[in-house]
């Protein structure tokens, strides 16, 4: 289970923000599942089902496999959708806090920050060119870098810092779900151009 206090070596920086809760941004005119009524859909720690094969791992019905919310974080877990209304019971979304880049003893050069998941030692992190897991905090690691984040209520794109190449170009990426949201869908990396065609591509923090 993760560690109730955070750790304090270089490679595991303090969050200088106050923890959030990650929603997708939702504005009048939206129209997701045909339904234009406001969505609430929030972060949450998952366990998700695996592709069988690398080669489904690639395609649209892998990705969109839905995931066993949870009330606790694991190294190893990923990110889902889980319903946050305010007006429901029960809330599971987790909070996160923001670690802005150049913080301990050994700086380096790479953009963006930390999101991590806060009072543990889990910060999110690429695995391969999609996935989005939980892994152990480590500033020094690319794949655990990215750019967007606002503590306002405003809404932010969030790219990962680690580029992606398609026929010799550098291909924008966003942190989105599967086409229209449901509660239960993995949070992975896409190209930014599909996820703004599908109005996911946006996120706000209260």
């Amino acid at each position: 289970t993760p560690s109730s206090h955070p750790s304090t070596s270089p490679s595991t920086p303090k969050p200088t923000n106050k923890p959030h809760r990650v929603r997708l941004y939702w504005e009048q005119g939206y129209k997701w599942q045909e339904d234009p009524t406001e969505k609430f859909y929030c972060w949450a720690c998952a366990q998700c089902r695996e592709c069988p094969t690398q080669n489904q791992a690639r395609t649209p019905d892998c990705v969109d496999l839905l995931c066993d919310v949870r009330h606790h974080c694991k190294e190893g877990m990923s990110i889902a959708l889980t319903d946050c209304d305010p007006n429901q019971p029960s809330d599971v979304s987790a909070a996160f806090s923001f670690v802005p880049g150049h913080i301990g003893l050994f700086d380096n050069d790479f953009k963006g920050g930390q999101i991590q998941v806060h009072n543990s030692d889990l910060c999110l992190s690429q695995s391969g060119v999609r996935y989005i897991e939980l892994e152990t905090c480590d500033a020094s690691k690319i794949e655990q870098r990215f750019l967007g984040f606002q503590s306002d209520e405003g809404p932010m794109e969030l790219s990962p810092v680690n580029t992606t190449m398609k026929d010799g170009k550098v291909v924008e990426q966003c942190i989105t779900n599967h086409h229209h949201p449901r509660a239960g869908e993995r949070i992975f990396s896409e190209e930014c151009s599909r996820a703004r065609r599908s109005d996911t591509s946006l996120w706000t923090v209260y």
